[in-house]
């Protein structure tokens, strides 16, 4: 019986971790304690066990791994299809190609998986083809990694940077490096510097607050 209860408590722990219904957190002295406390506890639990304990802890995390895994492929999927849809021009399955290309490209190696397809979906909600997309996409990563702001919320901003200024999506790369060096040489944000390119350029900025952390990261 105590075995069965204990063995019933660890597949509870490992349910809520995976669910996320319980947490391990590190950002206070509280959380931390608390959090190394439920991992003595899960441990403790898988060695008293013995081999029943290892078998649990393996087949839980397995069997999470893989329902977690299709949950993620059907979200990224919902999210291709509907950049398809935002676009003019663009197949799920091209949508698909570039989701893939991007995970070869260093530009997204800190973007998350589902990220990189909200992204598509932002460039495709612009009227952009396939063949724009993907220089846009790289400089959009590449600015959002350095002045820590949100890609998506940047997306439709970059691309009404590129339209004002009678700028290719193949001139990307080009327009990106002139923001970092305005943004260096100027003692404003990169928020504000891209708000003054745009306003010169003819147009408004409407968009907000585009940062993740803190508000459009001063350059160093």
């Amino acid at each position: 019986m105590e075995t069965l209860i204990g063995a019933l408590g660890l597949i509870l722990s490992l349910i809520l971790l995976w669910t996320g219904w319980q947490r391990l957190e590190f950002n206070s002295f509280q959380k931390t304690l608390l959090s190394v406390f439920e991992l003595a506890v899960l441990i403790i639990s898988v060695v008293t066990l013995g081999r029943p304990g290892i078998g649990i802890f393996l087949g839980v995390n397995v069997v999470a791994a893989l329902v977690w895994s299709a949950i993620l492929a059907a979200k990224k999927q919902s999210i291709l299809v509907d950049a398809s849809v935002q676009s003019t021009d663009m197949s799920v399955e091209e949508a698909d190609e570039i989701w893939h290309w991007m995970k070869k490209q260093k530009a997204f190696a800190v973007m998350r998986p589902l990220r990189r397809g909200e992204l598509i979906g932002a460039l495709a909600g612009q009227a952009r083809s396939p063949a724009e997309i993907r220089p846009m996409a790289v400089a959009v990563a590449q600015l959002s990694v350095i002045f820590d702001c949100d890609a998506i919320k940047l997306a439709p901003r970059f691309d009404q940077l590129l339209r004002l200024y009678g700028k290719r999506a193949t001139e990307s790369e080009e327009v990106a490096d002139m923001l970092v060096t305005a943004t260096k040489q100027s003692a404003t944000t990169f928020e504000d510097m891209l708000v003054a390119m745009t306003i010169a350029g003819g147009g408004s900025d409407e968009e907000g607050d585009m940062s993740e952390g803190s508000r459009g990261a001063q350059a160093a």
